[in-house]
């Protein structure tokens, strides 16, 4: 263990055409999973309508996951936001 992996937004799932793990189980709907290129979508409307940065965009990475509100890390801030709440299972 002991062995950091990145998140393949649970391609299996996908495949079968169901939500992410981490989507279906949030307990505060805080993730939105969709396709951003269809206007109609729900992840469409939200970046439309709220502000959003994506981390090491400047770097040419083209990331795939947005965050809404906050400020994005900078040399003056190191966290994007600090939790409110502790969330409780």
């Amino acid at each position: 263990n002991g062995v950091i992996l990145k998140c393949t937004f649970c391609v299996h799932r996908l495949e079968k055409d169901l939500l992410p793990s981490c989507v279906v189980t949030c307990p505060v709907d805080a993730l939105v999973f969709g396709d951003k290129d269809d206007p109609a979508s729900p992840i469409s409307n939200i970046l439309r309508e709220r502000e959003s940065f994506q981390l090491l965009e400047d770097l040419g990475t083209e990331p795939s996951v947005y965050y809404l509100g906050g400020v994005p890390p900078n040399s003056k801030v190191r966290e994007i936001e600090r939790p409110l709440t502790k969330v409780e299972r």
